[in-house]
């Protein structure tokens, strides 16, 4: 019996076929990563856009907006104008309501504003970078390592 004549495929063969693999994985791995950070900081944008629409229906129900509370915690004034069952406890990033009472020289002695801001805090730096990239194109923010708030409204600004 002919050793040629039998079907399958030689030791060379799948050690090619399995080089080919894996340069194919090594290239799309880093697209895939890529794609997901994106996915991600989409998601924050989102978040940020829900948590700013609550913002100004609370004011406008009740005169008010929500008091400062801790990180991942949804503040409790909030929650009526938010989606149902919803989290500032994300997989990838946690969201941070603040409400920055600020003393501000151009409205005259004694005077304060304040600035109300969202901040987002991401797990991974790459993913916090893409938020920043993303929601920080919309609106005034500043960062402190991998987190990044975002102003939602000012009373300090003058009108326009």
């Amino acid at each position: 019996m002919n050793l040629r004549s039998q079907r399958g495929f030689t030791i060379i063969e799948l050690l090619i076929v399995l080089s080919i693999l894996s340069i194919l994985v090594r290239v799309s791995l880093p697209a895939y990563k890529g794609i997901q950070r994106d996915a991600i900081a989409t998601q924050a944008l989102g978040d940020f856009n829900t948590v700013r629409a609550a913002a100004v229906a609370q004011y406008e129900a009740t005169g008010a907006y929500a008091a400062d509370g801790p990180a991942g915690i949804v503040p409790a004034g909030m929650a009526p104008f938010l989606p149902r069952q919803y989290s500032f406890t994300k997989e990838s990033y946690t969201l941070d309501w603040e409400n920055f009472t600020v003393a501000d020289s151009t409205m005259g002695p004694g005077q304060s504003g304040s600035v109300l801001a969202l901040t987002i805090t991401a797990s991974d730096s790459l993913v916090g970078r893409q938020i920043l990239h993303m929601v920080g194109a919309n609106c005034a923010h500043w960062s402190i390592d991998n987190a990044h708030t975002f102003v939602v409204l000012s009373t300090l600004e003058a009108p326009r």
